[in-house]
């Protein structure tokens, strides 16, 4: 059971196997690939689209991929080991000149990647390295088989990092140790181009554990160290141009370096040009270098030219054209010219044309041809060449070696005490059999400024030896001759009479748009005979041509100079990407041209990518967007540029005056698009189209508040959505209020304005220095002013750095900083002083700033005020990888030094974290403090009973609400009691106060009382209910009075007295009267007794006199008045009620006494009329 069971699974797996693998079908025949169209049928839009088609369905027969050039491609290739590939069916792309451009990544490094690939060819592509840190030309590894590369360009110039795992030419390189690469690999006809300044690519070519390699046709510029670093077997390094002809003092210099391996051939190279410039470059140049410990097979090295070479600087500065260590080598027919060596010899520099280290090792040195012409003033030991040892020769003649300052050879170690160097005939006599047969001769070179570097010394005519079986042809492919020239370059007589030369194949622009050109082939008559014809035989990339004759009339150079020289186009030749034209010359004058040194010339010309490239690709309203055109050099007077803008993508205008790389459009509000037309020599294309987006994050409503009175208010606004809210006191500042939707005023006493925009905000942290090498501690005590300028595209905030402190005399201390912000002309904008811990270079100590930067040029952050003196901080003082972006906001130009010139020194602030965005625009947000009614009615007071108090609540024009149920601004009291008003003003605000009255009613009694007392004649006086009452006078009637409230009072004659009691409050005085009879000594007898409670008030009166009586069930009939001699003066009509109003207006001032009859009977009162 159980292996039934096994073997139905094993049935199951198979069909699940077979109907998996054959889900999809293979790719044959041809594709396009095309990023204007979708992926469908036969095209694919992208070349991951295409490569993962044939990952995925592999392939059954060969498949060719003809690219459709246009926009630039954003995009990389990466192919594995494709099934079906083989020997007949191969993979072919055709990329007709398109553009792959690729910001490469940590990752993502390489812009090709062939791991393990087979047969695979990559034809006519121009690539592009958009990074500047990591950026690999191409990886071919894991034994890969007969894969190709050819007529690609490799524009690796924006690497501007120096970094051996992350920036590299084309690589042939295993993470395993000692695994193949790559077997039968063909790399012809490229162009790697390297960054213009210090840092870039390491090598232009790296091939490990390579076999049959072949690297062809190649032009390898501007690495970092290496133009080809190889090791492996049967490899052949053939016609490559490896030079630095663009790049400032390096490193070093290493054209062509092998490592390893065995059965290698490095032939026809031209290595030049060690750097640009004229200063003094103090490093190493090795021209052709072995170094392999192969001591069984020849490794061959012939027909290089090497030239135009400079270092040798201080210390043991080397510069050798060729020179190899333990191994064998067939070294023949090189030429090396070390005329422009520059002054930075030391005098420990080693000058040598060729040198041969190895021991019991046979080389073989023939037919070479070194020129060493340094200035005369320069020191160091220079010689044609330096053997070891005597027995590391196999065989060394023919060679010449021409030295004006110096030895003609050394051979070391052979004779101890004997001179370093010799002449030549000095050399040869004390080292018979080497160098025999070789000169000393000036070569005279025919036009060593213009590289040419056929040998015109007549002395040196057919002086080689035959080595035709090992090197049948020169560098140009010129047959050798059974006596040979010496050198790469094979002599051509000038006595030919009819020598027509191809001096340069060029076009009039150096940068080209795609499509027909004339091509201009340089001639010149090197005979001695008139040329008034010639026939060409030319090819375009392989394919021949039909031959062209040309009639011309070139006089001989000995003539006119000028006269000799004319110019052939080819005319309306198709260059499309790399294009190469190879041109000769068939016949002169009708016959033959036999000179074949002079008359075949081979160029590829590439059309120019032109890129636009914005600094950044969304900028905020009313900035302005930074673009520039790519090559930014190179244009000829002749070429035109122009640059267009458009709204919409579709239609395009021509920006009036924009005509130059560089383009700084005016203030944006809206998305606009920008392109730039190129017109080289008639041929017209467009860039790729940058986009500038507009971030305009709007407030969509804003609300005011308001409060009654002085306090606190909380606004609120509502931004675009996926915007944030900034509040700030006034429509200009930078100072940042508040972050938010609401914002809560302070304490505020008047209306305020505030101001609100939306904004969009981002953090971004970035090095600004990458890895911390601190090779240097740089004290900034005492010393203002040390750091880096940088500008500001659009506003952002520095949120923070890093500093590394250090102390000399501690490996952990406290330090104290101050980091200002300071404008061009260096005033200080903002300052952070901080703490910074030094703990033996390794703390990283972030330093909050938050500096609020505007958009603006030449920006300082500075380092100022360490202390103690003795604590620094850490750095890279030799820094000098400038200019740095600061992501999105701006860039970071260069070091500031002591208050100097920017410098590229002086990086000590790293790691910045920034917050930017865009604002809209700002918009009023009112904080509206209202007007509240002022209101008093006053303090809580008491009035007498006859006045009348009117209570005011001010605030004309407000609404009233009394508890009275008045809603008038005044009313009039009559009422004890407590008033209360509330106000509301127009402005809807409100206050309420209150008042409490109390009416005093007039001084009263009922009546007045006594009774007899002892002794005889005295009287207690009292009063019956006295109301109100604060004061008392009391008049006896006999001229004794008393203010006491109940007296006692001695009368001391018999007879009749009117007692009268005056009594007096705050607002009155009242009067009331009684008349006693007192007889001595018996007891008083009682005259008259008042029958009623009568009140007479005010008293005294002005103009109205009160008389009031309170005795219930007495009613008051009528009132007479006398005045103090007895006349009556008044007497009323009877009266009604128990108030009784007497107007003494008519009285005249004095004292006046009043009988006030009543149903009880008569009450006197006396009053007063004042005025």
């Amino acid at each position: 059971m159980k292996k039934e069971f096994y073997l139905f699974l094993c049935c199951l797996l198979c069909l699940f196997s077979y109907s998996t693998s054959h889900a999809q079908t293979p790719l044959s025949g041809s594709y396009t690939i095309d990023n204007s169209q979708a992926t469908g049928g036969t095209n694919y839009n992208s070349f991951t689209a295409f490569t993962g088609a044939l990952t995925t369905n592999g392939i059954s027969a060969t498949v060719v991929a003809n690219v459709v050039p246009g926009t630039a491609y954003n995009d990389r290739i990466v192919l594995g080991n494709i099934t079906g590939s083989s020997s007949t069916n191969r993979i072919r792309i055709n990329g007709n000149g398109a553009t792959l451009q690729y910001t490469n990544t940590a990752t993502a490094k390489e812009l090709v990647v062939l791991n393990g690939s087979k047969y695979i060819t990559l034809d006519s592509l121009n690539f592009v390295a958009l990074s500047d840190t990591f950026g690999w030309a191409a990886l071919i590894n894991n034994n890969a088989q007969s894969d190709s590369i050819t007529r690609c360009t490799f524009d690796m110039t924006r690497v501007k990092v120096y970094h051996p795992q992350k920036t590299q030419g084309i690589n042939f390189r295993s993470a395993t140790p000692n695994i193949t690469t790559c077997t039968g690999c063909y790399i012809a006809d490229n162009i790697v181009k390297g960054a213009t300044d210090s840092g870039g690519i390491e090598h232009g070519v790296y091939i490990e554990y390579g076999q049959n390699i072949t690297i062809k046709n190649n032009i390898l510029q501007d690495f970092y160290l290496f133009g080809i670093f190889f090791n492996g077997n049967n490899n052949v390094i053939d016609h490559n141009d490896i030079n630095m002809a663009h790049k400032p003092k390096t490193q070093g210099f290493y054209g062509i370096y092998l490592s390893g391996g065995t059965n290698s051939i490095i032939r026809n190279n031209k290595i030049h040009d060690a750097y640009v410039g004229t200063g003094i470059n103090n490093q190493s140049f090795y021209g052709i270098s072995n170094f392999a410990s192969d001591t069984t097979t020849y490794t061959q090295i012939y027909n290089n030219l090497i030239y135009n070479i400079t270092g040798g600087g201080s210390g043991f500065g080397e510069v050798y054209g060729i020179k190899v260590l333990e191994n064998k080598n067939m070294i023949y027919h090189n030429t090396i010219d070390m005329r422009h060596m520059l002054n930075g010899l030391t005098p420990y520099a080693e000058v040598f044309g060729i040198k041969v280290m190895a021991n019991n090792v046979k080389s073989y040195v023939k037919n070479n041809l070194v020129r060493i012409v340094p200035p005369v003033s320069s020191p160091g030991s220079r010689s044609g060449f330096f053997y070891r040892y005597k027995s590391s020769i196999a065989e060394a003649r023919k060679n010449n070696y021409y030295v004006n300052n110096g030895y003609f050879g050394q051979c070391a170690l052979t004779n101890p005490g004997a001179p370093s160097g010799y002449n030549r005939v000095n050399f040869q006599l004390n080292f018979p059999g080497l160098e025999t047969g070789s000169t000393d001769l000036d070569p005279q070179f025919n036009n060593a400024n213009n590289n040419d570097f056929r040998p015109t010394n007549p002395l040196l005519a057919n002086t080689g030896e035959n080595l035709s079986s090992a090197v049948a042809t020169d560098m140009n492919g010129n047959p050798r001759t059974a006596t040979p020239t010496l050198g790469a370059l094979e002599w051509t007589s000038a006595s030919l009479p009819n020598n027509g030369a191809i001096k340069a194949i060029t076009t009039r622009s150096t940068l080209r748009c795609p499509g027909n050109y004339g091509i201009r082939v340089a001639l010149q008559n090197e005979g001695t005979n008139t040329i008034d014809s010639l026939q060409f035989n030319w090819q375009l990339n392989g394919v021949t041509q039909t031959p062209v004759s040309f009639q011309t009339h070139m006089v001989t150079a000995s003539s006119s100079l000028v006269q000799s020289r004319d110019t052939l186009v080819l005319p309306s030749v198709a260059l499309n990407g790399a294009t190469t034209i190879k041109i000769w010359i068939n016949t002169t004058n009708g016959v033959a041209d036999i000179d074949h040194t002079n008359d075949t010339l081979q160029a590829t010309f590439s059309t120019t990518t032109f890129t636009n490239t914005s600094l950044n690709d969304t900028i905020c309203s009313a900035q302005s967007a930074i673009l520039t055109l790519a090559p930014a050099t190179g244009y000829k007077v002749s070429d035109t540029l122009q640059w267009q803008q458009s709204t919409d993508n579709i239609s395009w205008t021509d920006i009036s005056g924009a005509q130059q790389v560089n383009y700084l459009s005016p203030s944006l509000s809206s998305n606009t698009w920008y392109r730039t037309k190129i017109k080289t020599e008639n041929v017209t294309c467009y860039t790729n189209v940058a986009a500038i987006h507009i971030n305009n994050p709007g407030i969509l409503s804003v609300a005011n508040d308001s409060i009654c009175g002085p306090g606190t208010l909380t606004l609120q606004a509502i931004p675009n959505p996926g915007a944030y809210v900034h509040w700030y006191s006034n429509p200009t500042t930078n100072t940042l209020l508040h972050t938010g939707n609401s914002f809560t005023t302070p304490y505020l006493n008047n209306t305020t304005s505030y101001y609100v925009s939306g904004a969009s905000q981002s953090g971004a942290s970035f090095d600004s220095a990458g890895l911390h090498n601190f090779t240097s501690i740089q004290n900034y005590a005492n010393i203002p002013d040390w750091g880096l300028t940088f500008d500001a595209t659009s506003p952002f905030t520095l949120e923070s750095v890093d500093v590394f402190g250090y102390h000399a005399f501690a490996d952990t201390s406290l330090g104290q900083i101050t980091i200002a912000l300071k404008d061009a002309n260096g005033i200080v904008l903002q300052s952070v002083n901080s703490a910074v811990i030094g703990n033996n270079l390794t703390l990283r100590n972030t330093i909050p700033l938050n500096f609020n930067i505007p958009a603006g040029q030449n920006y300082r952050l500075v380092v100022q005020n360490i202390v103690p003196n003795a604590f620094k901080l850490m750095g890279d003082p030799n820094y000098n990888n400038f200019p740095l972006p600061i992501p999105n906001v701006g860039l970071i130009k260069s070091g500031y030094a002591a208050s100097t010139t920017p410098s590229n020194n002086y990086n000590y602030l790293y790691k910045w974290k920034i917050k930017s965005g865009c604002e809209g625009a700002r918009q009023l947000v009112s904080a509206i403090i209202l007007p509240v009614p002022v209101l008093n009615l006053g303090n809580d007071t008491i009035i007498c009973a006859s006045e009348a108090l009117t209570l005011d609540a001010a605030n004309a024009g407000s609404t009233y609400n009394w508890n009275t149920a008045a809603n008038t601004q005044t009313i009039n009291t009559t009422d004890s009691g407590t008033y209360s008003v509330l106000v509301t003003n127009t402005s809807n605000c409100t206050v309420s106060d209150s008042i409490h009255i109390g009416f005093v009613a007039p001084p009263s009694i009922n009546a007045i009382t006594y009774q007899n007392g002892a002794p005889a004649g005295t009287i207690n006086f009292g009063t019956a209910n006295p109301q109100g009452i604060n004061t008392y006078h009391w008049d006896f009637g006999d001229g004794n009075t008393s203010s006491d409230p109940a007296p006692t009072h001695m009368y001391t004659a018999n007879g009749n007295y009117l007692v009268n009691l005056r009594m007096i409050n705050n607002c009155d005085t009242a009067d009331s009267s009684v008349t006693i009879t007192v007889t001595l000594p018996s007891s008083i007898n009682h005259v008259g007794t008042d029958k009623a409670t009568i009140i007479v008030y005010p008293n005294p009166a002005a103009k109205n006199l009160i008389i009031e009586n309170k005795t219930s069930g007495v009613n008051m009939e009528y009132v007479v008045v006398y005045n103090s001699i007895g006349q009556k003066v008044y007497a009323s009509e009877p009266i009604k009620g128990n108030t009784h109003h007497l107007s003494v207006e008519a009285l005249a001032s004095g004292t006046y006494f009043m009988q006030v009859h009543t149903s009880a009977g008569i009450s006197y009162r006396k009053f007063s009329v004042l005025r």
